[in-house]
């Protein structure tokens, strides 16, 4: 009983913090050393100041004729500075736990990660 009071507590806790949806359709990640080296170059130009609402988005094209499409968004009512570091970390977590890609909020910041088949738009 004491365990689910626990779970109880901490689901409540860690819900304004953090909500995933992994996609259960579309491509797969393929090679995972290969996304997250075109999502370290995504997000270097993602990075920076976002105001409120702000949404950057950048595709990169993988091997085996896979196109990476990574997104990041400021929900919050402010400014945000949202690092390289951050973005990576945090698109790495859809990329690692999500076979198909998916979508996080976490602290007000909208992360989605989303492999495709062909290539990115020119």
């Amino acid at each position: 009983m004491q365990i689910l009071a626990i779970f109880a507590v901490l689901t409540g806790i860690c819900a304004p913090f953090a909500s995933a949806t992994c996609f259960h359709k579309g491509e797969h990640w393929g090679s995972h050393a290969d996304a997250k080296a075109k999502l370290s170059d995504a997000c270097g130009a993602m990075a920076g100041v976002f105001a409120a609402g702000k949404t950057k988005s950048q595709c990169r094209d993988g091997i085996d004729f896979k196109a990476f499409n990574f997104e990041v968004q400021n929900k919050k009512d402010q400014r945000q500075i949202i690092s390289r570091e951050k973005c990576i970390e945090y698109i790495s977590r859809e990329i690692d736990n999500c076979g198909r890609g998916g979508e996080e909020t976490i602290g007000g910041i909208r992360i989605r990660g989303d492999p495709n088949k062909g290539r990115c738009p020119t």
